[in-house]
């Protein structure tokens, strides 16, 4: 329900509402700008009005021009939003708010400069940075030290139980940081793209225009993807699937009740008052035939991180293990491997190529990022 207040500023003007969160008196320009928002949809325009009102304020506690604008207050501005936690895409949709703005009065737009562009850029990257998750190695490294307090491949691997799942579980974590495959990638591997032989095994992975990347990978990899197709009883199709499990705990035997065994004024429910016969403890895996989900490793990862925690492997508890474990993504092993190449001496160029990126740019970024 809409409130009074919402209705009282809503019977306000257009023109006297643009004129209030701008402070200006009225004048052609506000004229001009009231008749363009009026083209726009009821809830296009209260979201616009909402973004000048949070930019006008922002110009006014600086002591800044609202309207002309300048691109350094655009830039300002983008900061401020992006620390109180907003999302690269709404602050473009506030950036885009000024430069309606500025075009509805027939200014030019600071907007467009190259400076805001290339800086809403660089926020997109470090946004998308993050949001692929931490860097999961090989081992937890720290100033060129181990360390027990990150997780790594060698910890998770650790963690992994011994029985079906487990089997998947270190299959999958291993053939994704030793191939350095993308989530996409890993999901979509089949049986019939791993060759074996007894000198080596390779990772067929379809490419762009129709060519095929042939990874390689250690004995110790595919001897986990043996024993889970093993376990599993898998010749074909995709290679890590969902394993549901069935856990029941044995349960006595118990005679029939009467209704002296029930307490006064308790309904009789005569399933309930029926013998029961005695049952074993049971333990069933049952095998998907899809293919996991990027999500559906992002949870496996975070999970392996907490029964790392619970083994002792990685002295983590409470809110730090939460925060710890939120890092982790479906990303992270490929990550990891990036920071193993380049730790070991692998050049940008090896590096780009053994990844499949299409520029050395982004083994570039993470190299810089060895030391963070």
């Amino acid at each position: 329900m809409t409130s009074m207040a919402a209705k009282g500023e809503a019977s306000v003007p257009l023109e006297l509402r643009l004129a209030d969160i701008l402070d200006r008196e009225r004048d052609a320009e506000i004229a001009g700008a009231a008749r363009a928002l009026l083209v726009l949809p009821p809830n296009s325009r209260m979201a616009l009005l909402s973004d000048l009102r949070s930019f006008a304020d922002f110009c006014a506690e600086g002591a800044r021009a609202c309207l002309p604008t300048e691109a350094a207050t655009v830039l300002a501005y983008a900061d401020w939003l992006a620390g109180a936690g907003k999302k690269v895409a709404t602050v473009r949709r506030h950036l885009s708010s000024i430069a309606w703005l500025h075009k509805a009065v027939g200014s030019a737009s600071p907007c467009t400069d190259p400076l805001v562009r290339q800086h809403m850029s660089a926020m997109s990257r470090q946004q998308r940075s993050a949001s692929q998750g931490s860097r999961l190695r090989y081992d937890a490294i720290a100033d060129g030290k181990q360390q027990r307090l990150a997780p790594s491949v060698s910890l998770l691997l650790r963690a992994c139980g011994k029985d079906l799942q487990g089997a998947r579980d270190a299959a999958m974590l291993s053939l994704a940081y030793e191939c350095g495959l993308r989530p996409s990638e890993l999901v979509a591997v089949r049986i019939e793209q791993v060759e074996r032989n007894r000198q080596a095994a390779w990772l067929h992975i379809p490419g762009r225009n129709g060519m095929e990347s042939k990874l390689m990978f250690s004995a110790a990899v595919g001897e986990r993807i043996d024993r889970w197709l093993a376990l599993a009883g898998l010749e074909s199709g995709p290679l890590f699937r969902r394993v549901m499990i069935d856990r029941r705990k044995a349960r006595p035997a118990r005679a029939a009740r009467t209704i002296a065994d029930l307490a006064p004024n308790a309904r009789v429910d005569p399933s309930q008052m029926a013998a029961r016969p005695a049952q074993s403890a049971r333990l069933r895996y049952r095998i998907g035939a899809d293919p996991l989900t990027v999500h559906g490793i992002t949870h496996i990862l975070r999970r392996l991180m907490r029964s790392a925690a619970s083994q002792g492997l990685i002295p983590l508890t409470g809110k730090a293990l939460d925060q710890a474990a939120a890092t982790l993504s479906a990303h992270s092993p490929r990550l990891g491997r990036a920071q193993d190449l380049l730790a070991a001496g692998e050049g940008i160029g090896p590096v780009t190529e053994t990844l499949r990126w299409r520029s050395k740019v982004t083994a570039a970024r993470h190299a810089k990022r060895m030391g963070e």
